[in-house]
């Protein structure tokens, strides 16, 4: 497949190896180009030759990435995008259930009526841009609402477990929402229907109405992965 090279990053307070890094990052995590994709084996000549740089910053920035566990291997076997199976799926939303209703049972007494105004014009920001299927503002926009609610917590050990697991969200449901940008008709808006739900029962001092609203939206969210995920592995051809 012949390349096509796009602009190097450009040199500024940030080492050419941070900046790759930041490029590669939101690459994997977007899933925003074939080199990059859940599961396949980075060619570091290959993204070197993408981004028109040696591959030292590819492999510092690929050293990164590691530490991050976004990506698997070493220097000398190689390195491969982190991949999930339908296991892990289940074990990453187990913990995000957890800690996404204790937060809801840290922050619902805490509200004021400036919050609900608040996390209202989020979610009018977030209906906005969920009308163009652009998933890096949906999820800057996703995670304002929920990092709203996990700032009104007070618990920062909430914020750093559920920020640990982010990535791996993002980067399952990547797929997903670029096949529905690509065939617009295959949008819904049950994600924005489900965060309206959860935001009423809070203004109604619902805790059990919330609880049962963030569960029903996750569960929405890890069954429509797990679906991709089987309809993928099964598209797959089988290993010799």
């Amino acid at each position: 497949m012949e390349l096509k090279k796009i602009n190097p990053p450009q040199i500024g307070r940030k080492t050419l190896s941070d900046q790759v890094y930041e490029f590669l990052k939101g690459a994997i995590i977007f899933q925003e180009i074939p080199q990059t994709k859940l599961g396949v084996k980075l060619n570091e000549t290959e993204l070197a030759s993408l981004l028109g740089v040696s591959q030292t910053p590819i492999r510092e920035a690929l050293n990164m990435l590691r530490k991050e566990g976004l990506v698997l291997g070493n220097s000398y076997q190689g390195s491969t995008v982190i991949d999930f199976s339908i296991e892990d799926i289940d074990n990453i939303f187990e913990m995000r259930e957890i800690l996404e209703i204790t937060v809801i049972r840290h922050a619902y007494r805490k509200f004021t009526k400036e919050d609900y105004e608040k996390l209202e014009e989020i979610l009018n920001e977030y209906e906005n841009v969920y009308s163009d299927l652009d998933f890096r503002e949906i999820s800057e926009v996703n995670n304002r609402f929920h990092n709203y609610l996990v700032d009104k917590s007070g618990n920062k050990w909430l914020k750093k477990f559920l920020d640990s697991i982010n990535d791996y969200l993002i980067m399952v449901r990547s797929p997903i929402m670029k096949t529905r940008k690509e065939n617009k008709g295959l949008d819904n808006r049950e994600a924005i229907i489900e965060h309206k739900e959860i935001l009423n029962a809070l203004k109604n001092g619902d805790l059990n109405q919330a609880e049962m609203a963030m569960k029903k939206h996750i569960n929405r969210v890890k069954k429509e992965i797990c679906v991709y995920l089987e309809k993928r592995d099964a598209d797959m051809p089988l290993k010799e």
